[in-house]
């Protein structure tokens, strides 16, 4: 391959990166509090939040519960979701279960326990509804909530504002261990899809050239 059609192979390659990553961001949790052994992996291990542009103004985020492996604890649940904002989400909420996953509005407690950032406020919540079973367990589907944005915000203002910290979504993982142990979990700053895909792709160009050379 010549160096132009190499340049614009990575050209291209850069592009579409760019552009996928613009659509959808997945975040891994890190607990905030620690209160039984290893149950803090178990939930960071499982437990994962993905923030899809929904368009017509609308962002959705999803909570998942994922068999990791045979390490993964069948019975940890998501029990309850907290959004720390005020300026990028309206209070207009629809929330979506997936099979065998029942949350309604509100949250019990009604703040992310171990979360003492006081400068952010919950704005919204839900809750399994009065049955821990009604949580997102593994093997269960999803938990979707869908937020309308507030005027002139765009997903890519969402997107900011989490990796910032100025906006913060948590979970109350239950039922962890042997023991039933719970955790409380944020949001961490992902590594954005796109900077992984150029490098590999530098690396398999490089690659390709020293072979060539």
């Amino acid at each position: 391959m010549k160096t132009t059609e190499t340049l614009q192979v990575l050209v291209l390659f850069i592009a579409s990166a760019f552009a996928a990553q613009a659509q959808a961001a997945t975040f891994n949790f890190s607990c905030i509090t620690s209160n039984g052994a290893g149950t803090c992996d178990t939930a960071e291990a499982q437990m994962m939040l993905d923030v899809t542009d929904n368009g017509l103004g609308q962002v959705l985020f999803e909570f998942t519960n994922n068999d990791v492996g045979l390490d993964t604890d069948y019975s940890a649940i998501i029990g309850e979701v907290y959004f720390y904002d005020g300026i990028y989400l309206d209070t207009t909420t629809t929330i979506i279960n997936g099979a065998d996953v029942n949350f309604v509005d509100g949250a019990n407690p009604a703040n992310l326990p171990g979360y003492g950032f006081t400068a952010l406020s919950v704005f919204a919540a839900a809750d399994v509804d009065k049955n821990t079973a009604d949580g997102v367990a593994v093997g269960d589907g999803s938990l979707g909530i869908l937020f309308d944005l507030l005027a002139d915000v765009d997903f890519n203002d969402v997107i900011a504002a989490m990796n910032s910290g100025d906006l913060v979504v948590g979970i109350h993982a239950k039922a962890l261990g042997d023991d039933d142990i719970s955790e409380s979990l944020i949001t961490v700053v992902p590594v954005p899809a796109a900077v992984w895909l150029f490098a590999s792709g530098l690396i398999g160009l490089v690659g390709v050239a020293r072979k060539r050379t």
